[in-house]
């Protein structure tokens, strides 16, 4: 999909009220008129984009990354969750969510450093996105029921 060209899709169960574009923005259709929603910040980091639409007087607040990859790839199955490669919570480009499961998703984050805990002595590093790709394929493959443990000083 090429980068440079925004394309529009209809938000799935809201078709004519919103849709969603490839690079992560979210607009309304509402009273014949196009305007973009301004994304809130949620989620632990407070950098997931979510936005509230309203269907029949109902207002939900839903994640954008899960809009996008909805609209652009397919739904997402139950148990299974929305993962963004290269680590950026607000990257909701679709070219950079990926499907995976809860655990490989925690995973993931605990060898990217996704979300350091307040009063952790371990060391973490910043390891590039391919890099934490190759190492969870490595570990899942090799040891499916590991868990990472901390090494006392």
């Amino acid at each position: 999909m090429n980068e440079n060209i925004e394309i529009w899709k209809p938000v799935l169960d809201y078709e004519g009220i919103y849709e969603v574009s490839n690079i992560g923005r979210v607009k309304s259709l509402k009273f014949g008129k196009e305007k973009i929603l301004k994304p809130l910040n949620a989620g632990r980091d407070r950098n997931y984009h979510q936005v509230i639409l309203c269907k029949n007087k109902e207002k939900k607040q839903l994640f954008v990354h899960r809009l996008v990859y909805e609209a652009f790839v397919n739904r997402i199955p139950e148990g299974l969750t929305i993962d963004h490669i290269d680590n950026i919570a607000d990257n909701n480009k679709v070219e950079n969510l990926q499907l995976m499961t809860r655990e490989e998703n925690s995973r993931k984050a605990h060898l990217g450093r996704k979300y350091p805990r307040q009063n952790d002595q371990t060391t973490y590093y910043n390891l590039p996105p391919s890099l934490v790709k190759f190492l969870s394929a490595i570990i899942h493959k090799e040891f499916p029921k590991m868990e990472i443990i901390e090494k006392g000083a």
